[in-house]
This record gives C-alpha cells, sequence and structure tokens, in this order.
C-alpha cells in the first residue's frame, strides 16, 4: 500500500504538469472549477491507519486530510484487496460517508453502510 501512495501522488503530479499549458490557455489562476487544486495535497496526506488480512483478502484503511478556505476536512478511505502472486491488487475503493463520517448506523446517505463506494 505504501508503494501505492507514492506511486499516485507521483502519477497526479506528472499529471498536473502536464495539464498546465490547458490550464493557462482556459482559465484564470484563482478559477477553481476542473483545477484538481486541493488532489495533490489530499493524495500526499493520505496514510495507512488499519489493516485486515486474510488469506483471501485484504482491507486497508486510510485516512487523507484537505485544507480548504482555513478549513481542514478529514476523512478516512478503504481498500479492499485481492491477493495475486507474491502482491494484492485493489479490487474496490470507498470513502467513509461524508454526512455520518461512518459513525451512524441510522444516516440517511450511506443507509447504516457506514462506507460509499468509489465511482471511477
Amino acid at each position: 500500500m505504501s508503494e501505492y501512495l507514492l506511486a499516485r501522488a507521483a502519477d497526479e503530479k506528472q499529471h498536473l504538469a502536464s495539464r498546465a499549458g490547458y490550464r493557462r490557455k482556459y482559465f484564470t489562476d484563482d478559477c477553481f472549477f476542473d483545477s484538481r487544486k486541493f488532489t495533490l495535497e489530499m493524495i500526499e496526506s493520505e496514510k495507512v491507519v488499519d489493516i485486515e488480512q486474510s488469506v483471501q483478502e485484504a482491507k486497508v484503511i486510510t485516512t487523507y486530510s484537505v485544507h480548504i478556505k482555513g478549513t481542514t476536512l478529514t476523512n478516512r478511505q478503504r481498500y479492499h484487496l485481492k491477493p495475486l502472486e507474491e502482491s494484492w491488487l485493489i479490487e474496490k475503493a470507498e470513502m467513509a460517508c461524508l454526512n455520518c463520517k461512518g459513525r451512524d448506523n441510522d444516516c440517511v446517505i450511506c443507509k447504516g453502510k457506514r462506507w460509499i463506494h468509489i465511482i471511477p
């Protein structure tokens, strides 16, 4: 997972660099739309906090933070991994419900599931 998190940050840096000319041509410096402005910060802050592992699967929970307009937003993600030879592949990713932060069985958003599937 540590290798994945580092590779994800490197990929995001490369992606942002490749978009710089496009951004300069069509957007002002302070336009937030389509900027991915806080994505790199979120990715770089992501840390593993818990791992549940069996022979057939692993679940890895991470936390991340983003600083927006003087406020720090934190949340958790949960990765479901499947083994492949001597490694693991991410099968799906979920984030803790933004409404209840994964703490409410009666939440109207996640319906008590506490996690929301991240759709690519």
